[in-house]
């Protein structure tokens, strides 16, 4: 998670930028086609991690893969990425980007985790109880999670609730064992 403070900062620092130039949607698509060429292509991606090659070539080779003239904003920032060394992070920070974006439209990302996938009148009733709450609109990210046994965990930004039996059992373990050292 130490990356994520830096992936936050980048993904302001890009977001602020793309809107003042009225570019967002086209910034992050271009960001987007260079994060899926790194998954898809392992030559690529080992291209773009070798510290010799100059971040001016391996901005070239990409430009040339997917066919793309980027926008200057976009190549100055994976430029940066590149020299300072935070190419690992392009991920994160599109992440970041899209939680922005939301964010401006007035929707807040929930990420919600189970052991097992919600039933579909437990989600209406967070959804809703949610929506009250916070008075937005509500995007809900799942993950099933199995190895957390039962219960739900929440996550609204940086603020987690975690009702997991998995959590129960871990807090009970942390009382329990020194009792018996």
């Amino acid at each position: 998670m130490k990356n994520g403070v830096a992936a936050k900062q980048y993904a302001s620092a890009i977001y602020q930028v793309s809107a003042e130039q009225g570019a967002i949607e086209e910034i992050m698509g271009q960001l987007q086609t260079i994060a899926t060429l790194l998954k898809e292509s392992d030559q690529v991606r080992l291209f773009w991690q070798h510290p010799q090659i100059k971040p001016a070539a391996k901005i070239e080779a990409v430009k040339e893969l997917t066919k793309m003239e980027f926008l200057p904003t976009t190549e100055k920032f994976i430029n940066l990425l590149l020299r300072k060394g935070r190419n690992d992070i392009l991920d994160e920070i599109l992440v970041d980007f899209r939680k922005l974006q939301l964010e401006e439209q007035g929707v807040l990302v929930v990420k919600v985790s189970t052991a097992q996938p919600l039933q579909e009148e437990e989600e209406k009733n967070l959804l809703t109880k949610l929506k009250e709450e916070h008075q937005k609109e509500i995007l809900l990210e799942k993950e099933v999670l199995p190895h957390l046994l039962g219960g739900i965990r929440i996550q609204i930004e940086d603020t987690v609730y975690d009702s997991t039996i998995r959590r129960r059992l871990d807090k009970m373990r942390e009382v329990l064992l020194p009792q018996f050292r």
